[in-house]
């Protein structure tokens, strides 16, 4: 009895997937398609959306007044600073994202990336065969936001938080307080003139110019560092795994501290202006007075050089070489 319901059960499914096979066929000959998504708005359907599929949020280059703050904060977005004659924003953002944020209120220019549209008004959106929706290739473009700051421009503020893009400051930029966090991006600073500097990155190389000021700190978990002069009080590196690579023109206090990388610093004005600190667990020191020996017991290598004239310079790394040389 059982066996003959099951056999009943199967052919009427047969039936069933058979006719629906059939209304597929013939919709899809009629120009139709089998592709919808679900999203807070209900069920949408391919033929609902036109050629398009979507829009990106564009802006054209265009001209704003002259601000003293900046507050960036892009997700999938690279982020270009450049120079010219007037304040001007241009940007394309994807437009599968939320509606950006874009304001110049109170002397402070505000742009925020929208959140991700697969979260629309607390409900994900899902389907069957709609990646139509998402890689339509005619109207994707790289998301990207360019501001333009004229050369004699001073801020106040400047406040960068990136995701998943690059940010690039193609001058120098001028600012009394400047924080930058890159969580997965490469950040290239042409060069800088302030009071506070700092860098917070994840994943990442670091780049910069001539950096002039009071205070700098940096802290990079994955990615090396390279800074081509440094005139700061105070300098403070905190590294995961990644080399450094500085120039030191005059900066008063240096702290470097790094799990896994080689450090090298160049001194103007040569080593003798400075108390040098240095200490690896496990690698070489190289001074332009020789290499360091290693102790016998543990392996671990000093150099201290107490005297000093202008600067302090300490140097700890668990794993990685420390090169310090002279420069005029």
């Amino acid at each position: 009895m059982k066996s003959k319901f099951v056999k009943t059960a199967l052919l009427a499914a047969g039936i069933v997937i058979a006719a629906g096979g059939v209304c597929l066929g013939a919709g899809l000959a009629m120009g139709g398609s089998p592709s919808f998504y679900y999203d807070s708005e209900g069920i949408h359907v391919k033929e609902e959306s036109g050629s398009a599929g979507r829009a990106d949020y564009e802006l054209s280059d265009t001209e704003i007044d002259a601000v003293k703050n900046l507050e960036i904060e892009l997700v999938d977005a690279d982020l270009e600073i450049v120079s010219g004659k007037e304040w001007a924003v241009e940007y394309v953002l994807d437009g599968q994202r939320s509606e950006p944020e874009f304001s110049v209120e109170n002397q402070t220019l505000t742009i925020r990336e929208g959140q991700n549209s697969k979260m629309k008004n607390g409900y994900t959106t899902f389907g069957i065969g709609h990646s139509w929706w998402y890689d339509n290739e005619e109207a994707w473009k790289s998301p990207y936001v360019k501001i333009t700051v004229p050369d004699a421009a001073r801020l106040e503020t400047v406040s960068i938080v990136s995701r998943y893009g690059s940010v690039t400051v193609g001058k120098k930029l001028y600012a009394q307080t400047t924080g930058i966090q890159a969580e997965n991006g490469e950040v290239k600073l042409d060069g800088w003139e302030g009071g506070d500097l700092s860098f917070e990155m994840l994943y990442g190389t670091l780049v910069t110019g001539k950096l002039e000021g009071k205070n700098l700190t940096v802290k990079n978990q994955d990615g090396s560092v390279k800074m081509e002069s440094l005139l700061v009080e105070t300098a403070d590196f905190s590294l995961g795994y990644g080399d450094l690579s500085a120039t030191l023109d005059g900066t008063g206090s240096v702290e470097v501290e790094s799990e896994s990388g080689e450090v090298s610093l160049s001194l103007v004005g040569g080593m003798d202006r400075y108390g040098v600190s240095l200490h690896t667990d496990w690698g070489t020191i190289r001074t332009p007075q020789g290499i360091a020996e290693a102790d016998e017991c543990n392996g671990n290598s000093d150099f201290i050089r107490m005297e000093q004239d202008t600067a302090g310079v300490r140097v700890y790394t668990q794993d990685g070489d420390i090169r310090i040389r002279d420069a005029a």
